[in-house]
């Protein structure tokens, strides 16, 4: 009987966007330069790039240099990619580390979870919700406190809708007595 291979974990990767982030200084110079916006554009493609590599984006030797196997991979003109990586470099945004670049902002913002995490994550709140199912009293005595609250809101809605066509006629009326 062959042995079946083991399935190798899922694994999620995300960068963590600061609120921030068009509003730095050093993206700003960046997108005011020419081809600006690409530029933009090619960076958070670049951290894409490094999401599941510690920030690090590895030289493999199919291209002449690192810049042009990085313009094939995001399908940019390798010009542009070698204008982008020098002002990355001079803004302290990408370092060289022998034949590879690092992207120090890419690093801190990566984060990552196992599909068992997120598995368990469910697990968890379907058994918060069966709990929740048992407590019949509570739960019919909160539904009626969230349909008093639904019907309060309703009635303000209404109310809001109501005054504000009142205030539309009102400015109708005094923009004809003005003409």
């Amino acid at each position: 009987m062959a042995a079946v291979p083991k399935r190798k974990p899922k694994r999620f990767y995300w960068w963590r966007l600061k609120k921030n982030f068009f509003t730095q200084i050093t993206i700003k110079k960046l997108r005011r330069s020419e081809n600006g916006d690409t530029k933009a554009i090619i960076y958070l493609q670049m951290v894409l790039m490094t999401i599941d590599n510690d920030g690090y984006i590895q030289y493999e030797g199919v291209e002449a240099d690192i810049c042009d196997e990085i313009a094939i991979a995001l399908d940019e003109d390798s010009d542009i990619v070698k204008e982008t990586v020098e002002q990355l470099k001079d803004m302290g945004l990408i370092e060289t580390a022998e034949d590879d670049y690092f992207l120090p902002e890419a690093k801190n913002g990566i984060d990552s979870e196992a599909d068992s995490t997120e598995r368990s994550r469910k697990c968890r709140a379907r058994k918060k919700e069966k709990a929740l199912q048992c407590n019949t009293d509570a739960t019919n005595s909160n539904t009626q406190a969230t349909q008093r609250r639904e019907e309060e809101s309703k009635r303000r809605r209404e109310k809001r809708r109501v005054d504000k066509e009142i205030e539309r006629v009102i400015y109708q009326l005094y923009r004809k007595d003005r003409i």
